[in-house]
C-alpha cells in the first residue's frame, strides 16, 4: 500500500507537470521495462537482441514525443521486426516472444505520450486512466481477501478471484464517478470508464502473469518493495493506456466530453 501511494503521488505530479517531464518519465520507465523484459529471457545485456530492444523502445518514445505518435508507432513496428531478426539468429523458438517486448512496451508508451501532449483533455484523461487502474488493484486486493470464492484464472494467476474482479470494478467506477464531478464530464461516462478500464487492466495483469508463468518467473524484478518489478506494478496500466488512447483518438481527443 505504501509503495502504491508513493507511486501514485509521483505519477500524478509528473502527469500534471505535462511535457517534457512526462516524456522523460515515460522514457525512463520504458527503459526499465525493457531491462526487465530481457531479464525474463536471461538475455545478455550487451547482446544484439537486447540492444535492439532498448533502441526500439527509446526510438518509439523519442520520435512520438518530438514528432507524432503515429511515427512513434511506425518506429516501434520497425524495431520489433529488427529485434525478431536479431533474436531469431540465435534462438528461433524464443524470437517471437522476445520481439513482442518491443510492442508490449513501445505501443503503450506512445499511447501515453499521445494523450499527454493533447492540450485540451490530456491531463484529465491520463488521470482518469491512472486512478481507475490503481483503484481496480486496491479494490480487487481487499475484496478478494475478504470474500475469496471462485478463482478468476487459476492456471494463470491462482490468487485472483471473481469477487476481487467485481470489487475492483466497483471501486474503479466509484472513483472515476468522483473524478467526473471534479473534471465536469458526465457521471455515467465516469462509471462506464471505470468499469471498462477495470476489466481491461485485469486482462493486462493476467497477460503479464501468463508471460511470467511461461518462463517460470515469479516477479519481473525487485525494484519496487512489495510489488517486485516495474512490470508487476504497471501491467494493468499498459493495457489501459492502449484502450484509453484508442478512445481518445476516436473521439478527437474529447473522450471525457463524449455525449
Amino acid at each position: 500500500m505504501i509503495s502504491s501511494l508513493i507511486l501514485i503521488a509521483v505519477i500524478a505530479a509528473v502527469v500534471w507537470s505535462g511535457p517534457p517531464a512526462v516524456d522523460v518519465f515515460i522514457l525512463v520507465c520504458s527503459i526499465l521495462l525493457a531491462h526487465e523484459w530481457r531479464r525474463l529471457f536471461a538475455e545478455d545485456l550487451w547482446s544484439v537482441p537486447s540492444l535492439g530492444l532498448f533502441l526500439a523502445v527509446i526510438a518509439s518514445v523519442v520520435i512520438a514525443s518530438q514528432l507524432r505518435p503515429l511515427y512513434g508507432l511506425a518506429a516501434c513496428g520497425l524495431g520489433t521486426v529488427a529485434v525478431y531478426a536479431a533474436e531469431a539468429v540465435k534462438a528461433r523458438s524464443m524470437a517471437a516472444w522476445f520481439a513482442i517486448g518491443a510492442l508490449y512496451i513501445g505501443v503503450p508508451a506512445v499511447a501515453l505520450i499521445g494523450i499527454a501532449h493533447d492540450p485540451r483533455w490530456g491531463r484529465e484523461t491520463l488521470t482518469v486512466a491512472i486512478v481507475a487502474v490503481a483503484a481496480t488493484d486496491i479494490g480487487a486486493y481487499f475484496t478478494g481477501k475478504a470474500f475469496g470464492g471462485p478463482k478468476l484464472a487459476p492456471r494463470i494467476s491462482p490468487k485472483k478471484t471473481w469477487a476481487g474482479l467485481i470489487g475492483g470494478i466497483i471501486c474503479a467506477s466509484l472513483l472515476t464517478m468522483g473524478l467526473s464531478r471534479v473534471f465536469g464530464f458526465p457521471i455515467w461516462l465516469g462509471a462506464a470508464l471505470g468499469a471498462g478500464l477495470a476489466v481491461i487492466s485485469q486482462l493486462g495483469d493476467l497477460f503479464e502473469s501468463a508471460v511470467k508463468r511461461r518462463f517460470g518467473v515469479k516477479d519481473s524484478g525487485g525494484i519496487i518493495p512489495g510489488h517486485g518489478g516495474l512490470f508487476d506494478r504497471v501491467d494493468g496500466h499498459l493495457a489501459a493506456a492502449c484502450a484509453v488512447a484508442a478512445a481518445h483518438w476516436a473521439t478527437g481527443g474529447s473522450v471525457l466530453t463524449w455525449r
